[in-house]
């Protein structure tokens, strides 16, 4: 029996039951639908959140203090250590691959001027923080080294804060009331949106100097020190030379452990991405959950076809055919059945993409590989499920098949 006549056959059948073949073919399409929008959605967050983190800057290394339960021959963070100036500053003159560094700051402060009030978190940050984290300035300038190096009352802030403070007014030259300090605005940052981690609007920047000794705080610790690899070839070299310099400047021998911690963006991309690979892989294993109840379901229904057809295959098989031309002829009616219900509901599931990414905000992306593994899961349906059914046939004794009742 030559492959286009089973086709043919296999669509002749279908057509001729029409409402058995919707019902059979609802489980499949079901399946694959929900496997398409569920790959897309896992694929979209993926993106997303790489997307979120490289917009906190391109090759980027972060230094942090120690968690508190670190210890080693100078003790745990509890004892004392903590990342000082001096650690930037012999960061910022002995480093070779990195092109940016500053120190990082964090103050929770109200924000006063005339026109009202804001509650935010102020960045005391060097001249290279804009650099490093990628910001760019919509209008003024940025803080120099000079002026980090005078303390000087100077400050930039973001979108948020510019229509929350002077919704009338140019912001540029203005003064806002920073705890206890009065702070000229000399740089408006463009405006970036919200991510999954915050209003990256919402941000005042100072100089890291000023907000150590003029606002009232009189720190003398900062958070964290942020640096940027000059290339990402050079990432894993600048994440040594950043560890080397450290652990000398804190004298630590080579038994003793870091008393700080070192990210590297690179190493957060990659557990972002394994994340996201296991959520979308959890996503399609439950969207599989329908293609398994649609592929018992065709098995049920192959069964009743091949009882229903018991005389036809008793009289094929008595002018000549043989099992393995009854055993095609069923497994290519399931296998046609699951692919053309494999398509519908790839239709269907890139229909449905396409509309939610009209009426709502989430990032969808649909893969071809995801299509191509659509159609292979609807063919080995059609096989696994129609194997059985169709073996079953090809074994009926051929007299028996024709006195069945």
């Amino acid at each position: 029996m030559h492959w286009f006549f089973l086709i043919e056959e296999s669509f002749k059948t279908m057509v001729h039951s029409k409402l058995r073949t919707f019902l059979t073919m609802l489980g499949i399409v079901i399946g694959l639908a929900a496997i398409v929008v569920m790959v897309a959605i896992g694929q979209g967050v993926s993106q997303q959140i790489q997307d979120q983190i490289s917009s906190f800057g391109d090759n980027l290394i972060t230094v942090f203090p120690a968690p508190p339960n670190t210890s080693g021959a100078r003790g745990s963070t509890s004892s004392g250590v903590r990342l000082t100036k001096d650690d930037y500053e012999v960061i910022k003159k002995n480093s070779e691959y990195l092109s940016g560094v500053s120190p990082i700051v964090q103050i929770f402060a109200q924000l006063i001027t005339s026109q009202g009030n804001w509650n935010t978190r102020l960045y005391g940050a060097s001249e290279d923080y804009l650099d490093i984290r990628k910001l760019e300035l919509k209008d003024g300038r940025n803080f120099t080294y000079q002026e980090v190096q005078s303390y000087a009352k100077v400050c930039i802030i973001g979108q948020t804060i510019v229509e929350n403070l002077f919704p009338d007014s140019d912001p540029l030259g203005q003064t806002i009331r920073v705890n206890k300090a009065l702070l000229t605005v000399i740089g408006v940052l463009e405006e970036k949106g919200s991510n999954s981690f915050m209003d990256q609007d919402d941000i005042i920047i100072a100089p890291y100097t000023t907000a150590m000794n003029r606002l009232g705080t009189s720190r003398r610790n900062i958070q964290q020190i942020v640096c940027s690899a000059r290339s990402k070839e050079e990432m894993d070299l600048a994440y040594e030379e950043v560890r080397t310099i450290l652990r000398q400047k804190h004298r630590l021998s080579d038994t003793d452990e870091d008393d700080f911690r070192i990210q590297n963006q690179q190493d957060v991309l990659e557990a972002s991405k394994q994340t996201s690979s296991v959520l979308t892989m959890f996503l399609a294993c439950i969207a599989g959950i329908s293609l398994l109840v649609g592929g018992i379901g065709i098995m049920n229904i192959m069964l009743v076809t091949v009882a229903e057809r018991t005389k036809e295959i008793g009289l094929r098989r008595a002018i000549g055919a043989r099992k393995i031309d009854i055993q095609q002829q069923f497994l290519f009616d399931s296998v046609v059945i699951c692919i053309a219900g494999g398509t519908v509901g790839i239709l269907l599931g890139v229909s449905v993409v396409a509309l939610l990414k009209v009426v709502t905000t989430l990032t969808l992306i649909i893969s071809p590989l995801s299509i191509i593994v659509g159609f292979t899961i609807s063919f080995a349906t059609g096989v696994f499920f129609g194997y059985y059914p169709a073996r079953k046939a090809a074994l009926m004794n051929p007299i028996d098949a024709l006195r069945y009742e």
